[in-house]
């Protein structure tokens, strides 16, 4: 009984011991490198590489931002509206809802995702989904976005455009690495395709995405058309990477759910529980 006893009580040791050694170990691995074992400065921080040697741009990123694009000419130097401008607002805003279904747009109708969101992402708002996972293999970039699940899978092997006689929902984009920048540029959009109201059925819109920290993109747009604007121009801005994953975007035209939701607010109004009231929250799909 005693050996027994002293045999367990030495193999639980040696458990311990183990799972000790591994824990420490696992620990170092996770000390950025370093003589003193200190964290890296930003000026030691480089730009990872994939296996194959380009840089590393995977993972989910947001572009979010309450920043538009830029400011109207009616609201300069204003940094407030007052409670009666933001009365008129909301007015505006309630007006232009007042349509029919068929001329609202594919995103909302839950047919395709807002193109604004895949490719121009610097028209200001918090935004509804505002994420997008890229993944990288040694020939193709896959930008897979939050909203509506839609992708675009950009070659990088050099081949040329479609013929203008194709014109995609979300154009035709063609890749290249220029050192740690990886430059998109995007052709041929649907004539149906429209940036703040403007067609894009001429538009030629280049993409420059640089890691620029351990949870940082920078993401630069410059976008040209001389049918609908002056001169070329350039935006940036940049994404903070998220922890994702992307999920699922349950939506589809002719989506049940609100009718649901209004039936039951019509019961409950029935009933007597909300009778005068408006349903709180809103969203969703």
């Amino acid at each position: 009984m005693r050996s027994a006893f002293v045999r367990a009580l030495a193999e639980l040791s040696i458990a311990v011991v183990a799972i000790l050694v591994a824990s420490t170990s696992g620990a170092a691995r996770q000390t950025p490198s370093g003589a003193s074992g200190t964290p890296q400065s930003a000026s030691d921080w480089k730009v990872p590489r994939t296996p194959w040697g380009d840089p590393e741009l995977q993972g989910v990123w947001s572009f979010a931002t309450y920043t538009p694009l830029e400011r109207p000419a009616e609201l300069a130097g204003k940094e407030f509206f007052t409670p009666d401008e933001a009365k008129a607002w909301l007015s505006t805003q309630s007006r232009e809802r007042g349509v029919t279904a068929q001329s609202r747009e594919l995103y909302e109708r839950c047919i395709a995702g807002y193109w604004g969101r895949g490719l121009l992402s610097l028209t200001g708002g918090g935004g509804l989904d505002p994420e997008q996972q890229l993944q990288q293999t040694p020939t193709h970039i896959l930008l897979l976005s939050q909203s509506n699940n839609d992708m675009r899978i950009i070659p990088l092997d050099g081949r040329p455009h479609v013929s203008s006689r194709m014109t995609p929902w979300f154009g035709d984009s063609r890749g290249r690495w220029e050192g740690d920048t990886l430059v998109i540029e995007t052709t041929n959009f649907d004539p149906e395709v429209r940036y703040r109201g403007l067609p894009m059925k001429n538009a030629r819109v280049v993409e420059r995405l640089t890691r620029i920290g351990p949870d940082a993109l920078q993401y630069r747009i410059t976008a040209e058309d001389p049918t609908i604007w002056t001169r070329p121009w350039t935006a940036e801005t940049v994404w903070p990477r998220r922890p994702g994953p992307i999920f699922e975007f349950a939506c589809h035209e002719g989506s049940y759910g609100i009718v649901n939701v209004l039936k039951g607010e019509r019961e409950s109004e029935r009933n007597g529980t909300r009778a005068g009231r408006r349903p709180r929250g809103g969203g969703g799909d």
